[in-house]
């Protein structure tokens, strides 16, 4: 996260919003995880008048490269003063325009909504979500991140060793985020070591995003 070198006023003026809102209604059907979820123009609506009646404007930045599609979200204030969240980013599944744009629209709602704290109204999906790297598009034609392994041999024990042994630290932290995300996702260790290959970079951020949060999580408990 960056900021301006105040951030006194956005901050107030942040919590104000944060009290006015209300939770974006889910009135999206997603048949891939049987769910409903908040498509971006529910999102907007709920935070379109919070935003400008405290001063607040929200710019979003959208970088694309060949596997991938990023966002970041800058959060402005009258007085001139920023924060800025991200880069949130996301492998694409699909390299046509329609994958391309889905994996847009997705990349900045849910970066919005990391940003500026925005709920759902009902059933909340964000399990089936994480077990995509929480990366997983709201396209019906996708393939759930965790069946990708079936499009792809198996791999053999001194093969799953390899990974583990080229990601694995003094903690055993790798060996731990595969773990959980078998318990997670209700999976097999092998699939998830298939996954983590398929998706390379992608799936390197997700596991530091996850470790870092380890850290800070034992930090704050001390």
């Amino acid at each position: 996260m960056k900021t301006s070198e105040s951030i006194t006023s956005i901050c107030k003026a942040i919590n104000e919003m944060q009290k006015a809102l209300k939770p974006a209604l889910k009135e999206n059907k997603n048949p891939q995880f049987k769910s409903k979820y908040s498509d971006i123009n529910s999102v907007w609506e709920t935070l379109r008048e919070p935003l400008t009646t405290n001063g607040l404007l929200v710019l979003q930045d959208v970088t694309t490269t060949p596997d991938s599609v990023s966002v970041i979200t800058r959060v402005l204030h009258t007085s001139a003063e920023w924060i800025e969240f991200g880069p949130l980013i996301l492998p694409l599944l699909k390299r046509d325009a329609q994958g391309i744009g889905s994996a847009i629209t997705y990349c900045k709602r849910y970066s919005l909504c990391a940003a500026l704290g925005i709920t759902a109204a009902d059933e909340d999906d964000d399990a089936n979500a994480a077990c995509a790297l929480n990366m997983a598009v709201n396209v019906p034609t996708t393939p759930k991140y965790t069946e990708l392994a079936k499009l792809k041999p198996a791999m053999s024990p001194s093969e799953i060793e390899a990974v583990l042994a080229r990601y694995e630290d003094a903690q055993g932290n790798f060996r731990k985020f595969i773990t959980h995300r078998v318990n997670m996702c209700k999976t097999s260790f092998e699939s998830e070591i298939l996954d983590f290959e398929h998706w390379g970079s992608a799936a390197v951020d997700e596991f530091e995003r996850w470790k870092n949060k380890q850290i800070t999580d034992k930090s704050n408990a001390i």
